[in-house]
Parts: C-alpha cells; sequence; structure tokens
C-alpha cells in the first residue's frame, strides 16, 4: 500500500472520518491525524487510556480498509456510497467493540495507576472502577450507532 493509500484509508476517506467524527464527539476535543496516528494523547485524555484508543481505531480502520476492497467490482471500482456508508457504522461498532472487549479481559493497562478514577472526564471511552479496574465507558448497548 502506497503514502497516500494510507492517508486516505486511515484519515481522509469517509468512512475513516466518520470514525474521527466519533472520537472528537466522545472525547469532546479536536483529534488531529497525528495524535491518532502517531499516538499522542490529546490535551486533557490519558496517554495510557489513549493508547487503547489508538489501537482499537487503527484496527477498526484496517477492517473497514478490507471490507472497502472486498466490495470493488471486477473493475476495482469503489463501491457505491451507500455500502461505503454501512462499511462506516461497521467500523463504528468495530471500534466499540474491541474497546469492550480489551475491559472484558480484566487487565490493567500498563501505566493505568496514573490514571484517575472516573478518566476520562468529560469524555467517555474507559475509566477506572472503584476497586482497581477498567470499565468500558462507551454508547448504551441500546443506543443506534453513528452514521457517516
Amino acid at each position: 500500500m502506497t503514502a497516500g493509500a494510507r492517508v486516505h484509508h486511515f484519515s481522509d476517506c469517509v468512512v475513516a472520518e466518520a470514525l474521527r467524527d466519533v472520537l472528537r464527539e466522545h472525547a469532546n476535543v479536536d483529534i488531529t491525524r497525528n495524535q491518532l496516528w502517531l499516538v499522542q494523547a490529546p490535551p486533557g485524555l490519558s496517554q495510557a487510556v489513549w493508547d487503547i484508543v489508538c489501537l482499537a481505531a487503527v484496527a477498526a480502520l484496517e477492517y473497514g480498509r478490507q471490507r472497502l476492497y472486498a466490495c470493488r467490482d471486477a473493475a476495482g471500482r469503489t463501491a457505491e456510497v451507500a455500502v461505503v456508508r454501512r462499511i462506516g457504522v461497521e467500523v463504528i461498532a468495530d471500534f466499540w467493540s474491541r474497546l469492550a472487549a480489551f475491559v472484558s479481559l480484566r487487565r490493567l493497562p500498563r501505566r493505568w495507576d496514573l490514571v484517575p478514577n472516573q478518566h476520562p472526564f468529560p469524555s467517555p471511552f474507559l475509566a477506572s472502577d472503584d476497586v482497581g479496574g477498567v470499565i468500558f465507558v462507551g454508547p448504551a448497548a441500546d443506543s443506534p450507532p453513528a452514521s457517516p
């Protein structure tokens, strides 16, 4: 994959923009491409939490890239707009499910002792619970997925 293709798939694509919009909304701060790609926590977010958020985001974007390529026609043309939008919704769901799966491991990440209780405030990704564990702080299970 060329550098230009990476920039497109992991930053400029409608699918990548949809995920970045969700990250911005939940973090309540602007999220730059460098903060995501270089795993640099935005102001106000714990680096330990951001490490996990970035891993989940990049993995979800790779899932989306694979789905988009699988939907190309024989001539290599991109899928229809409706298909691309659906894949965007799938990528967002994949991102949240990766965070939830991480929490289900019940293992504290490295440097988690530096994360204050109920972090991140006011941005919900992951938080410390009252007994020294990690809890998922994402959209409610009954919330409809965000659409790109």
